[in-house]
């Protein structure tokens, strides 16, 4: 059965191993974690889950209102400036799982703001500020619970940036990775399409943008013209992969829009 650790200032439930609370950031060293009560409903019950690294999946059970907001007092807190109060609510009904923006930040859906109450299916990420919450249709593995808390300590949550594509362009963003010699990982939601770029002392490390890996990915990227950005100052232990630099990519970039604009432009020839 899971555990948690209760503040001691705020009674905030952190995961096991937390090294201080998520919500007031007091130190939770030598507080004892405790299993947490166990539920009258059952796994099977559940309509749905939602799931937001690091935190454990959140059963969605049918007539159920579950509202998200960065206090204590919300059935799912996410402690970030970014993240309203009340922030939103998600209700089952029938079935059918649905999520309400009560935020004056926003909320967003594979990348789209939500504007007033809007269906969710599985497979849908809901971004809320740094947030990224997936409704899957099945409980991920066992496995994925245990490294979410063994990880919750180590990420930052105080130096993150995000925003949309259409209002801050990919190159931007990574010109600004490189200039600023950030380090951490990039995340990007174009609709569907997910992808992460990794960055040591603003060198890229790794990439992925769906199918594709590291110089392919990152050159893909920079084709993105709608969508949202999250950056963060956490990395994983992954070995480097790739050995361009941001500013020859986006060089490379360039010239293939360019390649392609000429190409365009091009009239076809006249038949005689």
């Amino acid at each position: 059965m899971a555990k948690s650790i209760a503040c001691p200032n705020c009674k905030f439930p952190n995961f096991a191993g937390a090294a201080e609370c998520l919500l007031c950031k007091t130190s939770l060293e030598g507080v004892e974690a405790v299993e947490l009560e166990a539920s009258d409903r059952t796994e099977a019950d559940a309509v749905a889950y939602l799931c937001c690294h690091p935190f454990p999946p959140e059963p969605l059970y049918e007539g159920a209102r579950l509202s998200l907001g960065r206090t204590r007092k919300a059935d799912i807190t996410l402690p970030h400036h970014s993240i309203s109060r009340r922030h939103g609510e998600v209700s089952v009904a029938e079935g059918t799982v649905r999520f309400e923006d009560l935020s004056q930040n926003g909320s967003f859906i594979n990348g789209k703001r939500v504007e007033g109450s809007v269906e969710l299916r599985p497979g849908d990420v809901l971004t809320l500020g740094p947030y990224d919450l997936e409704l899957l249709a099945e409980r991920p593995p066992e496995g994925d619970d245990d490294e979410a808390a063994e990880n919750t300590s180590e990420l930052d949550f105080t130096s993150l940036m995000s925003g949309l594509l259409e209002e801050t362009s990919i190159f931007e963003v990574l010109q600004g990775l490189e200039y600023n010699s950030k380090t951490g990982t990039l995340s990007l939601i174009a609709g569907r399409l997910r992808g992460t770029l990794v960055v040591r002392d603003g060198k890229p490390w790794s990439a992925t943008l769906g199918d594709l890996r590291d110089d392919e990915a990152v050159l893909r990227m920079t084709e993105l013209e709608e969508g949202r950005f999250i950056f963060h100052s956490t990395v994983g232990d992954g070995a480097r992969s790739m050995d361009s630099r941001l500013t020859a990519l986006l060089l490379e970039a360039s010239r293939q829009r360019d390649e392609l604009s000429t190409h365009l432009d091009i009239d076809p020839p006249t038949l005689t």
